[in-house]
């Protein structure tokens, strides 16, 4: 398999914003800064301080077709009238992305007491060449029943990462088992079906359900 990347779609505005977004990121996990970044700056004053960056104008999503391991239809609707936490990763990856599923476990076993407050979790396979529906089902439900896998094609699955300015590049390694280097963020999309924040590491459960507190409560009375 030769080194092919996929980061961003070449539409103009999606190349910019996933930069300024995806960079804001990455200059926060490097100077370990805890901040509540606001989009535009003369935003609310109250918006959330988290371990990451809060939209206070949350971003639209593009209309999207991508699958779940049900082999039912993922698109847009489905991200509407309930918050969704995206995690983008593949089932070989070694290290990152079992860690990040198993706090996302962790995060749906706390929230299970709030069952007035819809929340879904999904992971997107960046890997359709590998992860089938039933490897990613079955990785899927091995960290907790509810979590939803979802994949498509390279097109499709670039486009949507753009979209929550997520990026991920394959190896140029031959054979079954290359490696796809990918962001190591959690994106939080609200009942909107808009970006509302992006989580970087290193997070916990626990802050994970105190940060998503206070944005849905700073969110009930912005929206």
């Amino acid at each position: 398999m030769g080194k092919t990347i996929k980061i961003f779609n070449n539409s103009k505005a999606s190349i910019y914003r996933a930069l300024i977004i995806y960079g804001l990121s990455v200059a926060i996990v490097a100077a370990g800064i805890v901040i509540g970044w606001k989009i535009p700056l003369f935003g609310s004053l109250s918006i959330p301080r988290t371990n990451g960056v809060v939209f206070d104008e949350s971003l639209p999503i593009e209309q999207f077709e991508l699958i779940d391991h049900s082999g039912d239809s993922f698109v847009f609707n489905r991200l509407q009238d309930i918050w969704s936490f995206i995690y983008f990763g593949y089932t070989h990856c070694p290290d990152i992305c079992p860690t990040a599923l198993s706090i996302l476990a962790r995060l749906n076993t706390l929230r299970s007491e709030e069952a007035a407050v819809p929340v879904q979790y999904i992971f997107v396979s960046i890997d359709p060449e590998r992860d089938s529906l039933p490897i990613l089902k079955s990785y899927t439900e091995y960290f907790f029943s509810n979590l939803i896998g979802i994949t498509g094609s390279i097109d499709e699955l670039t486009s949507f990462a753009s979209e929550l300015a997520v990026s991920f590049e394959f190896s140029s390694e031959t054979g079954e088992y290359y490696s796809v280097s990918h962001s190591d963020v959690l994106v939080l999309i609200n009942p909107k079906g808009s970006l509302q924040a992006i989580f970087t590491p290193p997070y916990s459960a626990d802050e994970l359900s105190t940060d998503f507190d206070a944005i849905r409560d700073w969110y009930t009375t912005e929206y």
